[in-house]
């Protein structure tokens, strides 16, 4: 990725008028995605009129692609013990007054089943960094008890990087989909984020995508945390990233995560650095729709009840639901969780959520 070239991009594309917009939007409707110049495009736009027009397209385009369905799924966390330093991180190692809990494999299959019990039918197994206690074998053991013991098939994973023969273990244990978020493209911003622990290393954490290819993952999710550099920059390099993926491996990313910053407990970050406005929230969610037309893009409930009930219009195709972000909420809270939750509506409110807005549930 030459993110030179990105930030180049940015500085040099002034603000479109209608006339470019439509031109871009009428290729978009074609399916192929966009150029890098026609995203940083899009992404100066201000004016309402054209940012509802982009978002209809984007809407339009969802149903081209992916129907009426808005999917659902739960993120199980397993351990928040972590030796990461994240600045916006609820698990951070010095959080002196976080619970630390890493489940047990009786207490993952007690989880699992409470959600099983719920209704939801796909699963996003989610841990902190620690690889003493929530490595390779953790992680694997877990994906093989669930399976064993509810009737889940098909369990996501959102884990930290690992090298590519552990990839491997991990996608032989029977996990389908491996994400991992870059958290930040800008190099600087990315160093005083994480200014301690194993994942400080840029290159080591943007290469973990491509690991995981190369390990047998045919389904790969991408995602960053916007509110921490300028969000331009981020969905183009995250563009740009998912482009390499295309031209190396010819895979696009299954599933794209769209995460806003949110407060966590005694978090070293109290208010985003660079702030997204809801406009530019649904904005950017249109913009991805467009430039990767078959992605499941993912909005969790970090967003509140009224974002999501608008972005599931205008290109979101998948929501969490009823979350907690601690080891063992489902079941018995007792440990500290990631990020606060603003969305808290059961599953069973949002398929009646879904079904109002004249959409289909796919659990």
């Amino acid at each position: 990725m030459n993110l030179e070239k990105t930030e180049g991009v940015l500085s040099t594309t002034a603000k479109p008028d209608k006339v470019l917009v439509d031109e871009i939007l009428s290729r978009a409707m074609g399916l192929n995605g966009l150029s890098h110049e026609d995203v940083s495009l899009l992404l100066n736009i201000e004016e309402e009129e054209m940012l509802h027009e982009l978002c209809q397209a984007a809407g339009e385009i969802k149903e081209l692609t992916m129907g009426k369905r808005i999917s659902f799924f739960a993120p199980l966390y397993l351990s928040n013990d972590c030796t990461n330093n994240c600045l916006y991180c609820g698990f951070r190692r010095d959080n002196k007054s976080a619970v630390r809990v890493t489940l047990k494999e009786e207490d993952i299959i007690a989880e699992a089943r409470f959600l099983q019990d719920q209704g939801f039918k796909h699963l996003l197994l989610v841990t902190g960094e620690d690889r003493g206690k929530n490595g390779v074998q953790y992680l694997s053991s877990a994906v093989r008890a669930i399976l064993k013991h509810t009737e889940f098939r098909r369990i996501n994973i959102n884990a930290p990087p690992m090298t590519i023969d552990e990839m491997r273990r991990l996608r032989g244990s029977g996990a389908d989909l491996y994400q991992s978020f870059q958290e930040t493209y800008h190099k600087e911003t990315y160093a005083v984020m994480h200014p301690s622990g194993r994942k400080r290393d840029y290159v080591w954490r943007v290469g973990v995508i491509e690991r995981a290819i190369e390990a047998g993952f045919s389904k790969v999710g991408m995602g960053t945390l916007l509110g921490l550099y300028d969000y331009r920059f981020e969905v183009l390099a995250l563009l740009a990233h998912a482009a390499l993926l295309r031209s190396r491996y010819g895979i696009t990313p299954a599933a794209l995560s769209v995460p806003r910053l949110r407060p966590a407990p005694d978090a070293l970050l109290d208010k985003p650095p660079y702030p997204v406005s809801d406009s530019a929230f649904k904005k950017i969610v249109a913009i991805y729709r467009l430039a990767l037309p078959y992605t499941d893009l993912t909005i969790s409930t970090r967003e509140s009840e009224k974002m999501r009930d608008e972005v599931i219009h205008t290109g979101a195709s998948v929501l969490s639901a009823g979350s907690r972000t601690e080891p063992g909420g489902y079941t018995r809270s007792v440990s500290t969780g990631q990020f606060e939750i603003e969305d808290k509506r059961p599953l069973d409110v949002m398929e009646k959520v879904i079904r109002a807005a004249g959409l289909i549930p796919d659990l």
